[in-house]
């Protein structure tokens, strides 16, 4: 009989005893591990490598929520399945979003319990009914709205959709739009207008085949790209504004000037689309970007800075259209000289 290595996180000592004496009397379970918080849940992990991770939500140091992301950005196949006694929209989906393969309440059976975390270490998924039905309502909801309201024309750059795959699980989705297109076409007339959004399109889908990314879909002249690293993502926009300044300097009569924003998060995908709450994010991040401004969530910015290779600028607070609450974002700095 195979043996499930079980992780409990949770903030309880007594949850995590009496869990650990629940799966301690099962045959085909051995707990290699428990935490207390989200930060020692993201230690244990990589430490322990367990099979399947039994995540409760609300903690100190670091929430359940950020504590999958986490983990799930350092190995996206791992199996987490959440554990709580909340179960508002906002958990629910925040926690699928992160990566949660089942999504369980604390006053589950213990027949229940013990079949999610089987069901989570095959790959399935196991979510109850009535939490189940939120997940569908809030889908629902998401369907109608999506960025750029555009049927999906995703390609792997270069080529159709059948030639590339779009990323998995958790992504970097990035935005750009060109400032003051209306009023270039105005200025120029349409023909010429065109031809300099062709230059445009062929400088930022250049550099999205150098980095790697997916062209989700093109609208006149904005890109919606889907990354599956949030370092290569970031690399990619850099290099696109760098393009579009050398391209700038050699048609200072015509300058495109671009503006980017970029988020990391579970994306649901529907064929080669994207759809959700993190793509509105990015969406809203980069319309509130100014031309030749890249914008980065603070998620995007935790996940990279580790690595020494960007600098950013002061955190701004800010109120992105139809999402509640304020966000931190943050500039990039990426012209040669740091300015």
């Amino acid at each position: 009989m195979e043996t499930i290595r079980v992780l409990i996180v949770d903030d309880h000592a007594v949850v995590r005893d009496g869990l650990s004496t629940m799966f301690g009397r099962e045959q085909d379970f051995v707990v290699v591990g428990e935490a207390s918080d989200g930060l020692d849940a993201v230690e244990k992990a990589g430490q322990s490598h367990p099979d399947v991770i039994l995540m409760d939500l609300r903690m100190p140091v670091m929430n359940g929520v950020e504590a999958m992301r986490r983990i799930h950005a350092a190995d996206p196949d791992a199996r987490l399945l959440v554990l709580t006694t909340f179960d508002s929209d906002e958990y629910i989906f925040d926690a699928i979003e992160a990566g949660a393969r089942g999504y369980l309440l604390k006053d589950a059976s213990r027949e229940e319990l013990f079949e999610a975390v089987r069901a989570a270490h095959r790959g399935e998924s196991l979510i109850e009914p009535a939490v189940a039905a939120k997940v569908l309502e809030r889908l629902a909801r998401l369907s109608h709205e999506r960025p750029l309201g555009a049927s999906p024309t995703a390609r792997q750059l270069g080529g159709s959709a059948s030639e590339g795959s779009a990323p998995e699980g958790t992504v970097t989705i990035l935005f750009t739009d060109v400032t003051g297109s209306a009023a270039m076409t105005e200025r120029l007339g349409d023909a010429r207008a065109q031809d300099v959004l062709q230059d445009h399109n062929s400088i930022v889908r250049r550099q999205v085949a150098d980095y790697g990314g997916f062209e989700v879909k093109s609208q006149g002249d904005g890109f919606m790209v889907a990354f599956s690293s949030a370092r290569r993502g970031l690399q990619c926009a850099i290099a696109i504004q760098r393009a579009l300044a050398v391209y700038n300097r050699e048609h200072s009569d015509e300058p495109v000037k671009v503006r980017i924003g970029l988020h990391t998060g579970e994306a649901i995908r529907d064929h080669e689309d994207f759809f959700g709450k993190n793509v509105i994010l990015a969406s809203r991040i980069s319309a509130l970007a100014s031309g030749e401004e890249i914008l980065v969530s603070s998620l995007l910015k935790a996940l990279v800075e580790s690595s020494g290779e960007f600098e950013f600028g002061e955190p701004r607070l800010v109120a992105l259209r139809g999402l509640a609450g304020s966000h931190q974002v943050f500039d990039v700095r990426w012209r040669d000289d740091g300015a």
